[in-house]
């Protein structure tokens, strides 16, 4: 997967669960699925662009924001 790619499916995964996690009538195998594709996720991007200690993490938000 393009590394774009992944980082859009981990924002609207992330999206998804925070909506999941809000809602009245929780389904936590639901929440546990779409939390282990996020983590599997952030670990692909993590191989292919990994953590620069030099960039803070505000930057990093604001970047992903974009997206």
């Amino acid at each position: 997967m393009d590394l774009i790619t992944l980082k859009r499916y981990t924002k609207k995964a992330c999206k998804q669960i925070d909506k999941s996690a809000n809602s009245e009538v929780m389904d936590y195998a639901l929440i546990s699925k779409r939390m282990t594709g996020s983590i599997r996720s952030l670990q692909k991007i993590n191989a292919k662009e990994p953590y620069n200690s030099l960039s803070s993490v505000g930057n990093i938000i604001k970047k992903w924001g974009k997206l």
